[in-house]
């Protein structure tokens, strides 16, 4: 029996689709319970944020490499006909778009509460400068240069 019989005809891609897919529903594990936690906002969108990007991910990669490992080529087309092939990716998109407006909120929150009236969540990612990538840059290189001492 050769690999291309057991993983199809896209060994690496399929085989990394398969651990990418066991580490989002090990990270889905740990981050559902937190969901629970309704109360504490930064916690809860944290959470909802992971579930709904592991969610998308482990959809998105059971969907184009699980089926390949799975079905044949002629019933792969067939089941991806079924769920509109391409398409079936506005649910995936769907779900990282939500994510990404609860890792929008959770960087809101993050911001300290005397200077939070001032942000949205929109301009949260370029807090503490309100400014787009000078600040970003700068941080990333100081991060740098105290992680080299």
């Amino acid at each position: 029996m050769q690999i291309t019989e057991i993983v199809g005809e896209y060994p690496l891609a399929a085989l990394s689709g398969i651990a990418a897919t066991a580490l989002m529903f090990w990270v889905l594990r740990g981050m559902v319970p937190m969901l629970a936690y309704r109360q504490r906002r930064l916690a809860w969108h944290l959470a909802a944020a992971a579930v709904l990007l592991m969610a998308g991910g482990a959809g998105r990669s059971i969907y184009w490499e699980g089926l390949s490992i799975v079905f044949d080529g002629e019933a792969r087309r067939a089941i991806r006909g079924a769920f509109g092939g391409m398409n079936v990716n506005l649910a995936f998109n769907a779900m990282l778009i939500w994510s990404g407006l609860h890792w929008l909120k959770v960087l809101h929150l993050l911001i300290p509460e005397d200077e939070r009236p001032g942000w949205s969540m929109w301009a949260a990612p370029c807090w503490p400068s309100r400014t787009l990538w000078p600040s970003a840059l700068e941080a990333l290189r100081d991060l740098w240069k105290s992680r080299r001492r």
